[in-house]
């Protein structure tokens, strides 16, 4: 329950997991809010997120009880991924349709890319945190979806990432925890991926024709809808196809070698430092060693 002298009333929209009201911000300039109320478990974040001039309360979300079509909309942004697993998640986003009119937002990291980053030898930086507990990729979303009868959906992914260069990409062999990419975190062979990667995964559940949906559906520059991303290759729910994993791992092994041979003529020791990045890649470093050692 609210704290009695608040009402629901008052606000247009509910922040599930606001943390430092950063997100309440964000439901007001991108989602056309006017006034939003942030929901919270952690005592510390609500407090940070009122001084910062926002409204919060301290709730557990898991079992919060507000009335049913309260508010126009609700925002879940980066939060399920804190979340133990599946069916905690599922009832986050069931409380959320429940209690708003219009739409729900969802916002996350994208996990979607997760496996084919990983048999090319690469990350994101995000992918191993220890408090990610729960990797909710687009699949996993549209499932809970389904679950909860919910028809009129929109999956997007925001901010394409373009190549392994990107400051989101590390090594999988950079320690966990980690933000951005620095030097210290390894060597990373640049290789362009043919297919879309993103840095968030934004989905929008339309819960009748209201007014604003199309503003709502293009909030904001750098959002791409996921549908438009089918083709023969890579049906609805099949982003990274086994032919994009082996076509990548054979430019990432070319490249490898390629850099082998410039960096032994110029100074062997200086490719003994580079970290690679690939299994296969490794492998056939290690081939090559043996096959020069057999030639001197």
């Amino acid at each position: 329950m609210l704290p009695p002298d608040m009402k629901i009333s008052d606000y247009d929209f509910l922040d599930f997991g606001s943390s430092d009201g950063a997100s309440l911000a964000w439901g007001k300039e991108e989602l056309g809010g006017k006034r939003g109320l942030g929901i919270d478990s952690a005592p510390y974040k609500v407090e940070e997120a009122n001084k910062r001039g926002h409204e919060s309360i301290c709730a557990s979300l898991l079992d919060i009880d507000l009335p049913d079509d309260c508010v126009d909309f609700v925002i879940i942004s980066h939060l399920l991924e804190h979340l133990p697993g599946y069916d905690e998640s599922l009832k986050v986003v069931e409380t959320a349709m429940r209690v708003a009119r219009d739409f729900v937002c969802v916002r996350g990291p994208w996990f979607d890319a997760d496996d084919y980053l990983r048999d090319l030898g690469f990350k994101f930086y995000w992918s191993d945190w220890t408090n990610h507990t729960f990797h909710l990729t687009t699949s996993l979303l549209e499932q809970m979806l389904v679950e909860l009868d919910a028809s009129d959906y929109t999956m997007m992914g925001k901010e394409r990432i373009s190549s392994t260069l990107h400051h989101t990409i590390h090594p999988l062999s950079a320690p966990n925890n980690q933000m951005g990419y620095k030097k210290e975190h390894g060597y990373r062979a640049s290789f362009e991926f043919p297919r879309p990667l993103f840095r968030d995964m934004v989905c929008i559940v339309s819960l009748r024709d209201f007014e604003r949906k199309e503003e709502v559906l293009n909030f904001t520059d750098g959002l791409e809808h996921l549908e438009d991303l089918v083709d023969d290759e890579h049906p609805h729910g099949a982003m990274y196809s086994m032919q994009d994993r082996i076509d990548g791992l054979n430019t990432i092994v070319n490249s490898m070698v390629e850099l082998y041979v410039a960096k032994h003529e110029e100074n062997e020791t200086t490719y003994g430092r580079l970290q690679v990045q690939s299994a296969e890649a490794k492998k056939l470093y290690d081939l090559l060693k043996e096959e020069r050692a057999m030639r001197v």
